[in-house]
């Protein structure tokens, strides 16, 4: 599994408006292309979570990242073992839709070693709403697939204020066959975060450490992680390889 942090104002401010908001889920028209269940989701993540673990360490040892990379690698481990929830287009305002179509079409496009940027995502913008969907759609149908996107909750205290905000991801997987293909998770954090109190258990298997200088913020920030993941004996399972 690698790690990459992708600071992009571009793009966070793009995906600003799509979740900077906790909506009511409701019922959503169908896609065509395969979406992992919320519990795939979460598997994933929890999977993910010692991929991030084993990372920090390897960032903490051999002392060529930046202390930025260390933090956020350290955080993302501490928020991505809480709870998380997937949306469909449905339950996002149409601003939102058109940015999520773009990001879905950029990850899977990556994922076919295909050039993301330029007359595609140019195209998409001047589609409608359902146009817009239904390429992203099509696009990953076409492809076999399989994509979530969605939040997850980041509310902790910290000595000097209480942070109740929310950080986004989205995750496109192709398949190489019937048991393993390649997947991209992108997370985002659209605005600076005041960090949490360092904490931990012996050994560090909980908690999270903080390296930045004192008073200094979590940047915003979108952190990629890419690899390969194989299905499991267990139901809903995938574990990185």
């Amino acid at each position: 599994m690698n790690f990459y942090n992708l600071i992009c104002k571009a793009v966070l401010a793009l995906l600003l408006i799509c979740f900077w908001f906790i909506p009511d889920i409701g019922f959503a028209d169908n896609s065509d292309y395969q979406t992992f269940s919320e519990i795939e989701t979460k598997k994933i993540f929890e999977e993910t979570s010692g991929e991030i673990f084993d990372n920090w360490i390897k960032y903490q040892t051999s002392g060529a990242y930046s202390d930025v990379d260390k933090t956020v690698l350290s955080f993302l481990r501490d928020v991505t073992m809480f709870d998380l929830w997937n949306y469909l287009f449905g339950d996002l305002p149409v601003e939102a839709t058109i940015n999520i179509s773009k990001e879905l079409v950029n990850i899977a496009k990556i994922l076919n070693t295909e050039n993301p940027a330029g007359g595609v995502i140019g195209l998409m913008e001047s589609l409608t709403v359902k146009g817009a969907i239904k390429y992203a759609n099509d696009y990953l149908f076409q492809h076999q697939m399989k994509a979530a996107f969605g939040a997850m909750k980041v509310k902790y205290t910290t000595e000097k204020t209480k942070v109740d905000s929310a950080l986004q991801y989205i995750m496109v997987y192709k398949p190489k066959d019937k048991d393993t293909g390649e997947l991209i998770i992108r997370l985002y954090s659209p605005k600076a975060l005041e960090p949490p109190t360092s904490h931990g258990s012996v050994g560090m298997a909980m908690g999270f450490i903080n390296d930045l200088a004192d008073g200094e913020k979590i940047p915003p920030f979108i952190a990629e992680i890419r690899g390969e993941v194989t299905k499991t004996n267990f139901p809903y399972d995938r574990q990185w390889t």
